[in-house]
């Protein structure tokens, strides 16, 4: 995990400002990295979900308890990794969390 915070800073971070989660998606899980501070890697926090309705709920639930933010105060910036990204960006949009998808090159 400590890599994926480097390429995120790294890759990122002028992007992801405003935006407070990030997610990379592998075939059957969901990473999403929280970035609080790029200085502080301990004040990131990291969690994985499994790639299903049960785990997106999860991870809905997971991001709005850890900001204390509404659904539509939530900006989740989503790595083109993997082809089904479109599935996840349709559960959070249809959840009123805001996506935006980032290309993973």
């Amino acid at each position: 995990m400590q890599n994926l915070i480097k390429t995120i800073t790294n890759r990122y971070f002028k992007t992801m400002i405003d935006k407070r989660f990030h997610i990379y998606l592998t075939e059957n899980k969901i990473n999403i990295c929280w970035i609080r501070s790029v200085s502080d890697a301990n004040k990131n926090y990291f969690k994985t979900f499994g790639y299903n309705k049960k785990g997106i709920k999860s991870l809905i639930n997971w991001v709005v308890v850890k900001t204390g933010f509404p659904q539509a105060k939530i900006n989740v910036v989503i790595e083109a990794s993997f082809k089904n990204h479109g599935d996840l960006i349709k559960l959070l949009n249809r959840n009123k969390i805001n996506t935006s998808l980032k290309d993973s090159t």
